[in-house]
């Protein structure tokens, strides 16, 4: 087969990438993807390639188009159509081209339950429930529990569905209650035909409850660095399903779909990693890529924040063998980007973010300056180098807190627990 005309460095779970990739899909066409989060040595040859930090980054042929913005341009001017035919047949750089395949993560066994004479995975108990069962909120005293059903209706799905007597679909019922799969609304260590009601675990929300609660996992993983970057592969794929041409997502959809549910199932993985084992760099690198996932699947599971008070910001990701590497391309590639720093007629344009942690970058406005010039290459470093030569003024720019949703679940307190608690 012939290699595709295009070539697109990404990240996992950047909107940018989300965006370009819709565009190109809308329009048919098959591209290469190098994702810097899979193959993180990578990001040297977009540097190399492009002369930029960030992605996405896009090539037409051996052509450097740019990013999601210049793409979008390119189509807005109607050339996009000649770019990708001159692309035919080009000679490419081999750096363009995908790369050795990344090994799967090793992961824990599936979890599975004895229905009837059959063993079955857990995880399609689950979805059978969670897709067939009449679920409702149901209010005791001053306790609201969400997506409650009955022992009743739950027994009746299973004997119907796997054509077993309602003796042993209450027996399969007990055995998703002690995989953590099945939650009794009241304690409990046995399910009962009767009113009884339960919920799964992949429903249960409120103050303690955490987002990776699908079932118990118990052990220690073999593979957690592996595991993360599996997880974060499936969530993105389950958000560019559903990404529109402007880059923006349709969170409610996504809620919905297999990908999704699958991925929310499987977080229940990370219950078995050990961080307090971790040598250190490992650990930060594990901890700032959870927090990345965690936030892009609290969009989905939790809704979207709205106000300042509930917001949540992304960092970048990094890999455990290269921690200080990966940190330090993060910082020029956030350097880089025009809407964080800037230089206009002698006047440093900065994200209100070197404001909220001024002292971090020194306290004062020079100090500021200095940190952020050591992350910075090319003009605009020799921009800031010339503003430090004299008197710094610094002008903080509005943050944008806008997002890329489309549609989304209304974001609510009782949810936010869900973020405390991943592991």
């Amino acid at each position: 087969s012939t290699m595709p005309r295009i070539t697109i460095f990404t990240s996992a779970l950047c909107r940018h990438c989300l965006r370009a990739k819709s565009l190109l899909n809308q329009q048919g066409w098959d591209y290469t993807e190098v994702s810097v989060s899979t193959h993180p040595g990578r990001r040297e040859d977009l540097i190399a390639l492009s002369g930029r930090f960030i992605v996405p980054q896009i090539f037409f042929g051996a052509t450097h188009i740019g990013g999601a913005d210049d793409l979008a341009s390119l189509f807005e001017s109607g050339k996009a159509q000649e770019a990708y035919d001159a692309a035919e047949g080009a000679t490419l750089d081999p750096r363009l081209g995908e790369g050795a395949a990344v090994a799967r993560a090793e992961r824990l066994p599936e979890a599975r339950v004895v229905i009837g004479d059959s063993e079955v995975d857990v995880y399609e108990v689950v979805v059978l429930l969670g897709t067939k069962l009449n679920k409702r909120p149901h209010t005791e005293w001053f306790r609201t529990v969400g997506q409650c059903f009955s022992g009743t209706d739950l027994t009746t799905l299973l004997a119907t569905h796997y054509t077993i007597p309602r003796e042993a679909a209450v027996a399969a019922g007990t055995a998703l209650l002690r995989h953590g799969a099945l939650l009794g609304v009241a304690p409990g260590d046995a399910v009962a035909d009767d009113s009884s009601l339960y919920q799964l675990g992949c429903d249960a929300a409120g103050l303690f409850a955490s987002l990776n609660c699908a079932r118990v996992v118990e052990g220690a993983h073999p593979d957690p660095h592996g595991l993360v970057r599996e997880l974060t592969g499936q969530l993105a794929a389950a958000l560019g399903a559903h990404t529109d041409s402007a880059g923006l997502v349709d969170h409610v959809e996504v809620g919905q779909s297999d990908l999704y549910r699958r991925f929310a199932y499987d977080t229940a993985e990370l219950q078995a990693v050990d961080l307090v084992s971790m040598p250190e760099n490992e650990r930060i690198a594990f901890c700032v890529n959870v927090y990345n996932l965690l936030v892009a699947h609290s969009a989905v599971a939790c809704g979207v924040p709205r106000n300042d008070g509930q917001r949540l910001a992304l960092f970048h990701g990094a890999s455990p063998g290269n921690l200080e590497e990966e940190l330090n391309l993060a910082a020029q590639s956030w350097v880089e980007d025009e809407e964080n720093v800037r230089v206009e007629e002698g006047v440093v344009h900065l994200s209100m973010i070197c404001s909220w942690y001024s002292v971090d970058f020194g306290g004062d406005a020079t100090s500021v300056v200095r940190s952020l010039a050591k992350h910075a290459s090319g003009e605009k470093l020799n921009k800031l180098n010339e503003v430090l030569q004299g008197s710094v003024t610094v002008r903080y720019l509005p943050y944008d807190w806008s997002t890329n949703t489309r549609r989304h679940l209304p974001f609510t307190g009782t949810t936010l627990g869900g973020l405390m608690c991943l592991l």
